[in-house]
């Protein structure tokens, strides 16, 4: 009786002995039994865009800017654009601005000179001089506008928004003018959120 229980024991420990070499060696001796499983990609090793790895800031669009147009002295304006999105962005030429007199007339402003692109951080804006001409000026056309709201997109887009014409004071203006074109020439400086000034 002893003598077989002694041999049931031998053939269970040889058995044990060749499943463990059949399967090979084990992660516990630090191999892994089959092929490495593919690396899987995560957004750390992804490789950054030309935007990210340049630090970039994307193109200003026109419903994150808060906009003014405000009447001065004759025959003179200024459009003011200032960034209230949540970060950065570039505002990176002429902005497209017009007075329409209804479906009829219109005084569209053309730009003058080439300005160069302004990083506006939030809160940070940009202004544009405009030169009209006004009713009975020298030069003034037939076509003539009397309105108290602009038409603005901002460079690169092609959205648009309307917006009050103003006086100084911030009161409701008409804008008066005779002719097809308004010249729109760039400002120096960009306002920063602490009143200093961003070189464009």
């Amino acid at each position: 009786m002893g003598a077989k229980h002694r041999l049931l024991g031998v053939v269970a420990a040889f058995s044990t002995a060749l499943g463990v070499a059949a399967c090979g060696p084990t992660a516990a001796h630090g191999s892994p039994a089959g092929p490495p499983d593919p690396p899987r990609a995560s957004h750390a090793s992804l490789p950054a865009s030309p935007a990210a790895a340049n630090g970039s800031a994307p193109s200003c669009r026109t419903r994150a800017l808060r906009w003014s147009f405000t009447l001065l002295q004759l025959p003179d304006a200024q459009l003011s654009a200032v960034n209230r999105g949540k970060g950065r962005c570039v505002f990176g030429g002429f902005p497209v601005v017009a007075v329409h007199n209804g479906k009829a007339n219109a005084v569209n402003g053309v730009g003058r000179g080439r300005p160069a692109a302004v990083t506006l951080s939030r809160g940070a804006g940009v202004t544009f001089d405009l030169r009209y001409t006004p009713r009975g000026a020298k030069g003034a056309s037939d076509l003539c506008v009397s309105e108290s709201e602009a038409v603005v997109r901002a460079p690169h887009d092609m959205v648009r928004a309307d917006v009050p014409i103003t006086d100084p004071r911030h009161r409701k203006a008409k804008f008066r003018a005779c002719g097809e074109t308004m010249q729109v020439t760039t400002l120096a400086a960009a306002q920063s959120p602490s009143g200093g000034s961003v070189a464009p």
